[in-house]
């Protein structure tokens, strides 16, 4: 008595009719994309961050620490964080001394 195990299903770019390369060109593409958008996300908190601390109102680090964790955070985290201390309701509920 035998019994055929398949531990190797599920869809490969082989079975799809793709070249074997293929894949690998499609996350290196995808990898690229997100890298950019860390960084425009990181700049882009650090130009805001620059001119919250002209004004005086910018808040725990420097524009350049907040430019590092945004990228340490993978972008989205530290520009959340950068958002809710800075611009969210909550911020503006705790200067007004609700």
């Amino acid at each position: 008595m035998s019994t055929n195990l398949n531990l190797g299903g599920g869809l490969s770019a082989l079975s799809l009719g793709l070249p074997a390369g293929f894949i690998g060109i499609i996350t290196v593409i995808l990898l690229i994309i997100h890298l950019i958008i860390i960084l425009i996300l990181a700049e882009s908190v650090r130009v805001d961050a620059h001119k919250k601390n002209k004004n005086g109102s910018l808040f725990l680090v420097t524009p350049g620490m907040w430019f590092v964790v945004v990228l340490f955070t993978g972008g989205y985290v530290g520009t959340l964080a950068y958002w809710f201390i800075h611009y969210s309701a909550q911020r503006n509920r705790n200067e007004n001394g609700a």
